[in-house]
């Protein structure tokens, strides 16, 4: 980073961590950028480059759904 003075970071963590120890040095002028984002709302962000908040709702609104699929496949697994 210290080379290109163009080169920029963006993390992108479903948690929203803090930057990692060795990046913090080279975090000025906004260099280092967070997001908090899932998997698929960072890939629809990375072809469009916005922020898909109709997929955000429904991500949000199927999280009960991913839920009863993960305990379901779980303890299907137990049983076999």
């Amino acid at each position: 980073m210290l080379l290109n003075p163009k080169l920029r970071i963006m993390i992108v963590d479903p948690y929203r961590t803090n930057i990692p120890l060795c990046l913090r040095q080279f975090d000025y002028d906004s260099r280092v950028r967070r997001a908090s984002a899932s998997a698929a709302q960072w890939m629809e962000h990375r072809d469009t480059g916005v922020w898909n908040q109709a997929q955000t709702r429904t991500l949000k609104e199927n999280e009960n759904y991913r839920t009863e699929i993960r305990n379901f496949i779980e303890a299907q697994l137990k049983l076999g």
